[in-house]
């Protein structure tokens, strides 16, 4: 039995559960994709090797 699951493997999923792990929690982190990252990959770009694209959301109701 795990003490937490962890739906997704994006950079504040891992960093989740690094966390809770050193907080002497077991962790069990669940991942549709066959590597960890999330929505947060780098592909290749026509001459422009691994570029970063991911999802940034910065505030949902930040006044402009």
């Amino acid at each position: 039995m795990k003490d937490v699951i962890i739906i997704g493997s994006s950079p504040l999923a891992i960093t989740e559960a690094v966390f809770l792990k050193g907080n002497n929690k077991s962790v069990l982190n669940l991942d549709d994709k066959p590597v960890p990252g999330g929505a947060w990959i780098t592909v290749d770009y026509k001459e422009i090797p691994k570029v970063e694209i991911g999802c940034h959301i910065w505030s949902y109701n930040k006044p402009a």
